[in-house]
């Protein structure tokens, strides 16, 4: 208890302390120029890095640092911590000792918002007048996602429009004498009879009932919807949190037809046997290891991970085959989804306490890195270090390249980079660039668009803020109970009407609030 309260307070002094914290942020007084800073005095320029599995760069002598301290006359304090709440309990307890570092990640909106309230940023619009490319190189509504109309208080992280899509097993197929159904045969019916295959007629040829039909991380999403079965909720009309209809957003919780068409469905394959008895409790590495198992027919994946799915595989089956169905299936009244999430949640913002110098300084690193000669040095290491060209012209790692070939990109990854879809993609991987390439251009075939239009505006929403996680779980239960057959399809209308009870009716109020007031901007 006394801990819970002592993380409290430092939370609370740091939104006090960073209302302190502002000497660049307010408009008023011009940027003085680019001339300002000269680039001959050395500066350090602190960073915090959000890193997820692998961890940062421990060797301050990395090729990619020195190359950048070189290159712009500075030396780089970088700080790696472990992502998630890790990463924000880390920001607020620098907010509180007045020690946030110059350049940093936002991934939290609410954080975001608050903390440009206080005058925690750099207004970067001003500045940007000078940096025309840099100014341009993000999607507009990215840039101005969670900002004060007129502010840029910080620069988006670019993510592809879709990172993920449909794969089937095509040898299972093959085996049960099943084809790949074209876009207009691909239906939730259709879904259903492949599924079904796969689970009565032995597609991995083991001699045991061992194999599942489709599967849900229940575990750790907050439902059905926000990873591998995504396309099965779009395909019946309910909405990725929330979808704009008739002029206003409606929260997927209030939607109790489309609800009872899903878990109609849903508790038929339970019962039968194809929706995997164990999805409740899944997590990810569970459906992995089902995939790599030999015993799961579909996923849903980047085409990086579905290689490596495939990869680990092979080593079962040797003949084991994903290709990707790039269209969704579509549900009973036409409906089809793939995810596609907000661009801009995430910020790399600049501290308000540095002086112009320190401010051009880094936009000068930010704006060549956007460049092509940057970009190749931030995602993969300088020439001659990391990577070199052999006899034939091709890109091959250098010995020391090979040292550091997890932890090449890091900061590319992790905190800043270019509007380019192969940011995953190497100079000595040419086959990757072709995957993703196709992926994209398959995908893009069928634009089947399925987002979260009310995110930029649940920020505004004290009750979402509040109420939303354990509201989610409580209906949560609801739906796994009624797919498990221990409540009726209808009960959902019980644990619709606790929903709004409890809090829904007054974060649907309060975000159309919001939204009406966006609106009426534009």
């Amino acid at each position: 208890m006394q801990k819970k309260l002592s993380m409290f307070f430092i939370i609370i002094l740091g939104l006090i302390i960073v209302a302190g914290c502002s000497k660049n942020s307010s408009g008023g007084k011009e940027p003085s120029g680019k001339e300002v800073d000269d680039g001959s005095k050395k500066m350090t320029i602190s960073m915090i890095v959000p890193v997820q599995q692998g961890g940062g760069w421990e060797d301050k002598d990395h090729p990619t640092i020195k190359y950048i301290e070189d290159k712009f006359n500075i030396d780089l304090d970088i700080r790696w911590v472990p992502g998630g709440n890790d990463y924000k309990n880390t920001l607020n307890s620098l907010a509180a000792s007045k020690d946030l570092p110059d350049i940093y990640m936002v991934n939290e909106p609410v954080q975001f918002r608050k903390w440009q309230k206080q005058g925690a940023f750099v207004d970067l619009k001003p500045y940007l007048k000078e940096f025309p490319k840099l100014a341009s190189e993000f999607p507009q509504e990215a840039v101005e996602v969670f900002n004060e109309p007129g502010k840029i208080y910080g620069f988006p992280k670019y993510t592809m429009k879709y990172s993920n899509s449909l794969w089937v097993r095509k040898d299972w197929l093959d085996k049960l004498g099943l084809s790949i159904p074209s876009p207009e045969e691909f239906t939730i019916e259709k879904f259903y009879e492949i599924s079904k295959a796969f689970v009565e007629q032995d597609p991995n040829e083991t001699g045991k009932d061992d194999t599942v039909g489709f599967t849900n991380e229940f575990g750790t999403s907050t439902g059905l919807g926000k990873n591998r079965n995504a396309f099965l909720q779009a395909a019946y009309g309910l909405a990725y949190e929330w979808k704009e209809q008739d002029g206003r957003l409606i929260k997927l919780e209030e939607q109790n037809e489309e609800w009872k068409g899903l878990l109609t469905f849903l508790s038929k394959a339970y019962e039968e046997g194809v929706f995997d008895h164990n999805f409740a409790t899944n997590i990810g590495s569970d459906i992995e290891a089902l995939v790599e198992g030999n015993k799961l027919g579909w996923e849903i994946a980047s085409p990086g991970e579905i290689q490596k799915r495939e990869e680990a595989l092979k080593k079962i089956d040797p003949n084991a085959e994903f290709v990707m169905i790039p269209y969704p299936p579509t549900g009973p009244n036409g409906e089809s989804g793939l995810i596609v999430p907000v661009q801009g949640r995430g910020k790399l913002v600049l501290n308000a306490q540095m002086d112009e110098e320190k401010i051009y300084r880094i936009l000068e690193w930010l704006d060549w890195w956007i460049t092509d000669e940057g970009t190749v040095v931030m995602k993969d290491g300088p020439e001659g270090e990391i990577w070199e060209k052999n006899v034939d012209d091709e890109i091959i790692l250098t010995e020391k390249g090979e040292t550091y070939e997890e932890q090449i990109s890091l900061l590319n990854n992790w905190l800043f980079r270019a509007n380019d879809d192969e940011f995953n993609v190497h100079g000595w991987t040419p086959e990757e660039e072709k995957y993703d390439a196709e992926f994209q251009k398959a995908v893009d075939q069928y634009p089947s668009v399925w987002t979260d239009a009310g995110d930029p505006y649940t920020i505004d929403s004290p009750t979402f803020q509040e109420r939303s996680k354990d509201l989610a779980a409580d209906f949560n239960e609801a739906i796994a109970n009624i797919i498990a057959g221990r409540k009726p399809v209808d009960y959902i209308d019980e644990a619709i009407a606790r929903w709004k009870a409890d809090g829904g009716d007054k974060m649907i109020e309060e975000v159309n609030e919001a939204y009406q007031k966006q609106k009426a901007k534009e």
